[in-house]
Formats: structure tokens, sequence, C-alpha cells
């Protein structure tokens, strides 16, 4: 198998090694590749991997090899994916590997607006501190985030976890997206309108597509608050610059923050390097090593027949036996334990719900049936309740954190027992808090096993939101019968619903843990309908 990568010196200037990609075939790198360049350079390889060369039908058509485009990046607009769909040629991108790197620089942007870190380093190095009559100075106006009001544009990975850092800044939190998500405690997901009228700031996190482009322009800056911060660490099309340039220079905005732009390398014409208190970086918010390094690995791991996704289907050809040999053991460090865990179970699950549907579904229908565990890697739980170990209970923050971790790394009910009674020895009896925490390990696995990917408990009520994928084999199995025959007995507190393609059960007047596992408990023993 013949592998070219047309632009690798982005990913990897030298401080890695292409040796695993190596041993897939063979191999030849480029660091850098003109466009006119590509198809000649790609010739009759069967895979290529890319990081910001564009990929067009005529490319396509001049390479009939081609098999796999790779893309060692999450966005993939650089690809024609219609003519690779029309000619049988499969795309996969890399989400997920650069997440907390992106919300670290969308941070590292609105704090240095906010702190002007740089220019008060630079007054100190230049003297002004050791001249300065008074203990301290600041050249510019100071803000604190504290108080002010998010507004998250596109509500995928980074998105939410944007917001979750803005919210443990004290920050309100809004956030719109094409489709209404279920949105955290304190924050409300509005229209983009209502969100650029009320927010201090303004985040974009949505991938640019024909309808977006441009969509930050004159009109969607005047809907703005006078003296807002714009941060754009997302895609540089998704922004009018010259009205982002006139905005800063009349005030408009305060100052915006951006590691995209429009064209990249910036042209020397762009009007935001003119600008005002218009602070840009190079692209380089996915760059840290160590998300380099993991975007390496994942890739290897790619399966070569897959769609746009994080792939590691290939696993279940190779086999699981020597998935922690020495041969692979290397991808493993590189990843880090816990986040190839994570991958290769979120890919066993994509398998069981997208590629090997069918075969799950024959095995439901032979009488082989499968519980919701098999279809759902984990469970998550997003509460309103009160849980925790009070500080007047465990009163080191620093054990409460060791607990939380060990109770939460808990599967079998015996552990969580055994852990309940240590507690008690140890510290006491557990105030009703702390029971409610435990309890959370008895229900995520309860839903789990019923085939929910997420629950919310939250307003005295219960929604299990099941498998994402409407056409997976879970809703022939005997769980989600489960699940509908606990509905039609209980009509008066439960509904099934469906809303954007995901199905969910709404079970109100649910207001404890305690009354969460015992109606799981219920639907559990039931007869599947």
């Amino acid at each position: 198998m013949k592998i070219v990568i047309l632009d690798a010196y982005a990913a990897n200037p030298g401080d890695l090694s292409w040796d695993e990609f190596a041993a897939l075939g063979e191999l030849t790198v480029y660091d850098r590749t003109a466009q006119e360049d590509a198809a000649a350079r790609i010739g009759d390889a069967e895979v290529v991997f890319i990081n910001k060369v564009r990929l067009t039908d005529e490319i396509f058509a001049a390479c009939p090899n081609l098999k796999l485009v790779s893309i060692l990046a999450t966005g993939y607009n650089i690809v024609d994916l219609a003519a690779a769909k029309r000619r049988g040629i499969t795309v996969c991108n890399v989400p997920g590997y650069s997440t907390r790197a992106v919300v670290q620089m969308t941070f590292a942007l609105l704090l240095e607006i906010c702190q002007q870190v740089g220019l008060h380093s630079g007054a100190v190095h230049t003297g002004r501190w050791q001249t300065c009559p008074d203990f301290c100075f600041w050249n510019r106006p100071l803000i604190e985030l504290d108080g002010k009001t998010m507004g998250i544009v596109g509500y995928g990975a980074i998105g939410t976890a944007v917001g979750a850092v803005a919210q443990a800044l004290g920050m309100k939190l809004l956030v719109t997206a094409r489709h209404e998500k279920p949105v955290p405690e304190g924050a409300r997901f509005v229209s983009l309108p209502e969100l650029l009228a009320q927010s201090d700031v303004v985040s974009l996190h949505c991938p640019q597509t024909a309808e977006n482009a441009r969509m930050i322009d004159a009109g969607a800056l005047a809907q703005m608050k006078d003296g807002a911060i714009l941060l754009n660490t997302a895609r540089g099309g998704l922004l009018d610059e010259q009205a982002v340039a006139d905005a800063l220079r009349s005030g408009k905005l305060l100052a915006a923050g951006m590691d995209v732009v429009s064209a990249e390398p910036i042209r020397a014409d762009n009007p935001l390097l003119t600008a005002p208190n218009c602070f840009l970086t190079p692209h380089i918010a996915w760059a840290p090593l160590e998300t380099r390094r993991r975007l390496q690995a994942i890739e290897n791991f790619s399966d070569l027949g897959s769609g746009i996704h994080i792939a590691m289907q290939d696993l279940d050809i190779r086999g699981a036996g020597n998935l922690l040999g020495a041969e692979q053991s290397g991808f493993i460090a590189d990843l880090g334990y816990e986040t190839y865990q994570k991958i290769l179970s979120e890919a066993v699950k994509e398998l069981k719900n997208d590629e090997f549907g069918d075969l799950y579904a024959e095995e439901i229908r032979k009488g082989n049936d499968l519980g919701g565990e098999n279809f759902v890697d984990e469970c998550a739980l997003e509460s309103d309740l009160q849980m925790s170990f009070p500080d007047d209970y465990v009163p080191s923050s620093s054990e409460r954190m060791l607990l939380y971790r060990e109770l939460d790394g808990l599967e079998r009910g015996e552990d969580v027992e055994a852990f309940r009674l240590r507690m008690k020895d140890r510290f006491g009896e557990i105030p009703e808090e702390g029971e409610e925490l435990i309890r959370v390990v008895t229900l995520r696995h309860l839903g789990k096993c019923l085939g929910a990917e997420k629950i919310f408990l939250k307003a005295g009520r219960m929604v299990l939101y099941f498998v994402q994928n409407e056409k997976s084999a879970y809703f022939e199995s005997k769980a989600f019968g489960q699940c509908i025959a606990y509905a039609a007995m209980n009509a008066h507190r439960s509904n099934l619903r469906e809303a954007n393609g995901r199905r969910s059960m709404v079970i109100q007047e649910v207001r404890s843990v305690k009354d969460a596992v015992g109606i799981l408990r219920q639907i559990s023993e039931l007869q599947a309908v």
C-alpha cells in the first residue's frame, strides 16, 4: 500500500516521528505541497494524509487508485466530500484530539485581552516598574470576568468545554447552535440574535459551512453590545473581517482574539492586521506537542474504510489479542492509557450501532438478546441535586477529591457497598447528600444497562437519552422494550419522545437519586413489549 503525506510539517516539524506510519505501507512524506502539485505527488497512492491541502474532484480524477483521504485535523471543509463519495473514496478526520488545547487557547486570548499580560510584562522589562512612584501600575484598564456573560456559538465538544470553564470563572452562559441541545444548569439555549445582544464575550466554536460563511458581518456586529469582546478559534471564514476591523476602530468591539483568519497564512492586506485591540495568533490552538502526538496516535489506529469520524474499527479486524503488546504499546503511551481506552470503547460502541448494526440485529432476532450495555459505553449524569461529601464530614479537600475519583471508578455493586462501609467506619454515618452521591454509581450502571447514554435529573424529573443512532439494533433489544413497557404502564408520569432524531424518555416526579435508582430497577425487572 502506498501512502503519501502532502503537508507534514505543520503536524510534525521534526519533534515527532513518522515511523509508525511507515510501518503501514510504502510511505512518502512531503513537508509542504503547493496546490498545483497535489495530484502529481499523490500519483498512484491508495492513501493520502493532508492537513490544509485542498482535494478537489479534479485531483480525485487524476488519482484513480486513491481509496482513503485522512485529514490530520478536525475540519474537513478542505475536501470535496460529494466528489469523494461519488468516487468511493473514504474521508476520515480526527475530532476530539485537540479539544482541551483549543479551549486553552480560547481563554488564553480572552485573558490576554482582560489582563494584558504581554503589555505589562514588556513594561516591567523596560524599567517602568522600577521607576514607578507607586507599588503597582497598569497601562490599560483590566477586566474581571466574574458576572460577565459568555455567548458560545456552536455547542459541540469544544463549545461545551469552553462553557464549563466560563462557568467556573463565574460567567453567565448563553449557547446557540444549529439544533437545540441540553445545556448545564445556569445556562440558556437562545437564538443567535439574542446571544449577540446579551453577551459580553462572543466565542465561535462552530464548523464553517456554506450557510454560515461570514455570519459575523456588519449586521451581526450591530446587534452586539457596545464594548463586547469577539473570539474566534474555529474558522476565519465565519467572519466578515473588514466589518470586524471597522467595529474595532469604532469602539463597537472592545477587542477581538483570533487564532484563525479567512486566508492562511494571513495576507498583508488583511484588515485585522491594522485594527486596534486585535490579538492574532497563527492558527496554533491545536498545536501543543501533546495534541499533535495524540493526533498521530489516533491516525495510526484509523480504519481505512470508515466515514467521517474518529476511526479505530481496524482493531476489530486485527483482533484484540495483541492490543497491549509491544507492537502497539507505543501508541498507548502516546495517547495516554485512559484516552486510549476511551477511544477504543467509543469505536466499539460505534461499530455496534452503525457499521455492524445488522449483525447485532440478527443476534437479537435469533433470540440472543443483547442488553443496553452492549450499545452504550458509558452513561453520563447531569443533575441539580445536592450530591457530595460535606466539608464537615470529610474535612480535607484533597481527600474528598481522592474519594470522588475512587467512587467514579467503581462498577460492581459489591465494590460500592464495600466503599460505603469503609466510609462509615472511617468518618461515621454518611449524610444524605453523601449517600446520594454513592447511589450515582448504581444509577449510571442501571442507565447503561437500559441503553441510556445520558441521564438528566433536574427540576423534579428524569430524562433518559437513548442510543443516538435511531437505526441502531438497540431499538430491537429487550432493554428498549422494557422502557416502552414502563412508559405504557405509567403514562401519567412518563412518555417517550423523539426530537432531532434522538429518542428519550421523560419521567416526572423524580426528586432524588434514590427515586431514580428505584425507577430504573423497576424498568429492569419488566417484561419487554
